[in-house]
């Protein structure tokens, strides 16, 4: 049972937010008021779906993060859920699996299983439905008088590595004897099955979606940059309506292995799992591996009013960038981190330069993995963007919070399923915790970034106008994602 109890913020001071205007020679942005054209189109989120470890609904996920629930569980057991394993390809993977630092991690329970659908497209298709319900667009979709629409609705869909484990067994089932190859045992799946747009595909397969069809692979930054260029497709009018998302399925022994051997995974807590994804805390050793899917439906704001369906909240900011320093590492100063946070809040600004005074920053949902290095810089990073766009005369408060104590580190679906997460903060006006967080680095205090870092829920008693959610990746790629209330 988690501590009920308040420990650190961050706290910045609102100001008017002029447009923020990004200079290549200096780190900082500098305001400038840009002249009130409205080119781009308005974009909102009128659906939300997610497969996770907290739940196989965004609905029971999102209740369950509340809860202060933790979807971690041990490496064993998170193999074991994998059902569609023969017994030799599980005897196979925990022979791996045993001698792995790292006996945690945080899977997706009781997924119905299909022996010739990869497991992170089974989770997107689940998703997938479930927004499409909540949006109300299934009934567009069969009624014959709007076929001739569905080629303006799209799907963008992220994922990084699900296909290993496909890979590895693969191999073992046609080469367990190296003398006696036989592909003939290879199933015709295999390459569908491995492809990281394979879950965009068979999205669109799925609701016959004939728009844009994306997948980026972009590490843990994916899901985010799926909804990021989704947002961009509408805005721009190559499409109306997208379901946008992430999706991973990587519990699987060789590409832990892998990430063990980064030293990235946390191995201190293998007798207390629900303990071991700790972001921002004293004890952090590492990300926990998790998997899951999230999608979100994207659609023009006058299409969602035209239909006359509930909308969650606008989208209305997306800052991407590079570190171009290190492979596996985030840069040490995190200066890509804060470029992609301030470019977001350019973004928001230009569309709504009107009222550019209404983007109030009330919540981040942090990228925060639990890693030492990266929470620390990360930290930083909010900590440095706050104070660049504060004004002394505002004492308003943002909140910050790491939902990956709950869910673990879903990779490629982390971006999509905390976007989904920040929509719905902004709708219930309510703030999720971070687990585990029972003891802040101290380092983390040096600065005065954080004055509290809200451990409990708080529902009900806060009001949240604008809120972000980043998303930071191997290979130096990192995304921010903003996202209001809606205004009419």
């Amino acid at each position: 049972m988690m501590m009920m109890t308040k420990i650190r913020i961050w706290r910045f001071h609102r100001h008017r937010i002029s447009a923020l205007t990004y200079d290549r020679n200096n780190i900082g942005c500098r305001h400038v008021h840009h002249e009130a054209t409205q080119t781009r189109r308005r974009v909102v989120v009128t659906g939300m779906g997610a497969m996770s470890p907290l739940g196989n609904t965004f609905v029971e996920s999102w209740n369950n993060l509340l809860d202060q629930k933790s979807g971690v569980t041990t490496l064993e057991q998170a193999l074991v859920n994998h059902q569609n394993l023969s017994p030799e390809q599980l005897d196979f993977e925990w022979k791996i699996a045993q001698k792995l630092p790292c006996q945690v991690a945080a899977p997706v329970q009781n997924l119905p299983q299909d022996p010739r659908t990869a497991r992170f497209v089974q989770m997107t298709l689940f998703a997938g439905e479930e927004a499409m319900k909540q949006a109300q667009l299934a009934k567009i979709i069969d009624d014959d008088k709007y076929s001739s629409t569905t080629h303006r609705m799209g799907v963008s869909v992220g994922s990084g590595m699900s296909g290993v484990r496909e890979i590895t067994q693969s191999l073992s089932t046609i080469s367990a004897n190296v003398d006696n190859v036989n592909i003939r045992k290879l199933s015709p799946h295999f390459i569908p099955k491995v492809l990281t747009n394979s879950a965009a595909g068979r999205l669109s397969l799925e609701f016959g979606l004939k728009g844009p069809n994306l997948a980026p692979s972009t590490a843990c930054a994916a899901g985010s940059h799926a909804i990021g260029d989704a947002f961009r497709a509408i805005q721009y009018g190559t499409a109306d309506v997208m379901l946008a998302g992430g999706a991973e399925a990587s519990i699987e022994p060789l590409g832990m292995a892998g990430f063990c051997r980064l030293r990235a995974l946390s191995t201190g807590f293998n007798n207390s799992t629900e303990q071991a994804s700790r972001p921002f805390d004293k004890r952090r050793d590492g990300f926990v591996m998790g998997e899951g899917a999230a999608i979100l439906v994207l659609e023009e704001l006058e299409h969602a009013k035209q239909r006359g369906v509930p909308i969650l909240a606008e989208v209305c900011g997306y800052g991407i960038s590079g570190d171009a320093f290190h492979i596996t590492a985030p840069d040490e100063q995190g200066w890509g981190a804060e470029r992609a946070m301030k470019m977001a809040l350019e973004d928001a600004t230009r569309l709504h330069c009107e009222h550019p005074e209404n983007v109030k920053v009330g919540y981040i949902n942090a990228h925060a993995t639990s890693t030492p290095k990266g929470d620390e810089i990360e930290a930083m990073v909010i900590d440095r963007v706050l104070r660049s766009i504060s004004d002394a005369a505002a004492h308003n408060t943002t909140y910050v919070s790491s939902t990956k104590g709950a869910t673990g580190h879903l990779l490629g679906a982390a971006g999509a399923l905390e976007a989904a997460f920040t929509v719905q903060c902004l709708v219930a006006q309510t703030l999720p915790p971070t687990l585990n967080l029972e003891d802040p680095d101290e380092k983390l205090d040096q600065d005065q970034c954080f004055e509290h870092i809200q451990l409990n829920s708080l529902k009900g008693s806060i009001e949240i106008d604008a809120a972000m959610s980043n998303s930071f990746g191997f290979g130096g790629t990192n995304a921010s994602l903003l996202f209001r209330r809606y205004h009419n």
